[in-house]
């Protein structure tokens, strides 16, 4: 049983001898290794002179000219090379380059100092807060827009034309006139359609010697200057959200028209760029005011540019706001028929404004004017367009039931309809 027990694990009875290891010592081995660097060296060295002039040759034909250039320079004398010349020669030479004449830049930036002297008097900073309470931890929440001075009495007080967005839901106003003293302000009138805001500083606040270096700015006199594309302006108020500020650029455009509830917009742009929280007056070099940006009223295929409202636009709505009355408002959204839509699209069609919308829950609205109406009387005064729309509707107060007269195509033609209509507040 032993026997077969060993016979059965006689594969594992093995005998371990001591073998010597072969090889080369390890002098002879280290020997070699450096003998192989050398001769590898040796062969790169060669290999790299022999190939040097190609290589130049190869780089040179690609450099081209910029080779040759190189090389002049180079062999150009080091005295050649030094040439002295002043700053303000240097200036003239770079301002000439760019047909800039020196002479008439220093009488434009001139102009614009004393514009910015001028109108400073007339400016007003409107720091709006969404607290009743300046020491209120709310005061952090707060609005900087500017305003321009439309009326003066030391008894009445001063009146300031603003952004009404930048009032809009404000509990505390405070205005800065151009001494740097602030006098508490309240909106005196507004019109959140319009997008313009009053606001009033109280008669006999504001010091004799601050009142005396006011100046105001006419409103009847918007429309005197004419305004053509190119010319050079100023925009002076918050364009980036900085308290007077003031940037210059010029107009590329003046008669773009944006069309909003009851109102038609003729606006003017600029090549000033807009951070989006702008706001301001945009004015001539002689300091006469053009236009108000407002904010919500842009052209809707130019963003990020600054643009206006031409203020002779918004005179008839700032004196009746000035006057205390209420801005009307019925909610329309229309378009001119002119001559030419008739002779193109419908021959039978009447001079007027073709109604695309009224807004929801507005007078007109509830009144029952619809899409497609064509608005040709209000109180039996015609109506041919859109401006006249705006004139002979401003003419009545909210509350006032007027009569509008329409004309409604059906199967016989254009029928006329008439509605009776309580006009709204704007």
């Amino acid at each position: 049983m032993n026997d077969e027990k060993n016979n059965k694990f006689d594969f594992i009875n093995e005998k371990i001898l001591n073998q010597k290891l072969s090889g080369q010592s390890p002098l002879r081995t280290v020997l070699f290794v450096i003998g192989c660097a050398i001769l590898f060296g040796l062969i790169s060295c060669l290999t790299f002179y022999w190939a040097k002039p190609y290589i130049e040759h190869f780089f040179n034909n690609r450099n081209g000219k910029n080779g040759e250039g190189a090389a002049a320079e180079r062999n150009t004398d080091p005295e050649d090379e030094i040439t002295t010349i002043s700053v303000e020669e240097a200036v003239k030479k770079a301002l000439a380059e760019y047909e800039i004449n020196m002479e008439e830049y220093t009488i434009t930036y001139e102009k614009l100092g004393a514009i910015g002297e001028q109108m400073d008097k007339s400016m007003a900073t409107v720091v709006s807060g969404k607290s009743s309470e300046w020491f209120d931890e709310e005061n952090e929440r707060k609005t900087i827009s500017s305003g321009i001075i439309i009326s003066a009495s030391e008894t009445e007080g001063i009146l300031i034309l603003t952004d009404f967005e930048s009032v809009e839901d404000c509990k505390s106003l405070l205005v800065y006139l151009n001494n740097g003293k602030g006098y508490r302000a309240e909106i005196y009138k507004s019109s959140r359609n319009v997008g313009v805001a009053l606001l009033c500083i109280a008669g006999g606040v504001v010091d004799e010697v601050t009142f005396s270096e006011l100046s105001v700015v006419d409103i009847h006199r918007f429309g005197d200057h004419k305004v053509f594309g190119g010319e050079k302006v100023v925009l002076m108020g918050n364009p980036y959200g900085l308290e007077r500020f003031m940037a210059y650029g010029s107009l590329t455009s003046v008669g773009h028209i944006e069309d909003k509830t009851d109102i038609r917009y003729r606006l003017m742009t600029t090549n000033i760029s807009n951070s989006g929280s702008m706001n301001g007056f945009v004015m001539d070099l002689e300091g006469n005011i053009l236009g108000m940006i407002i904010r919500g009223i842009e052209p809707r295929n130019m963003k990020g540019i600054v643009s206006a409202v031409h203020l002779d636009e918004l005179a008839l709505y700032i004196e009746k706001l000035m006057n205390g009355n209420s801005i009307s408002y019925l909610g329309i959204n229309g378009e001119d028929v002119t001559d030419e839509v008739i002779e193109n699209i419908d021959k039978e069609m009447p001079l007027g404004v073709y109604i695309t919308g009224t807004v929801k829950d507005s007078p007109a609205y509830i009144s029952g004017l619809m899409n497609g109406d064509i608005l040709v009387e209000i109180e039996g005064g015609g109506v041919k367009n859109i401006k006249e729309y705006m004139k002979i509707l401003q003419e009545h107060s909210p509350g006032d039931v007027i009569s509008i007269e329409v004309m409604r195509k059906g199967k016989d033609g254009y029928k006329e309809i008439v509605y009776s209509v309580i006009v709204g507040n704007g």
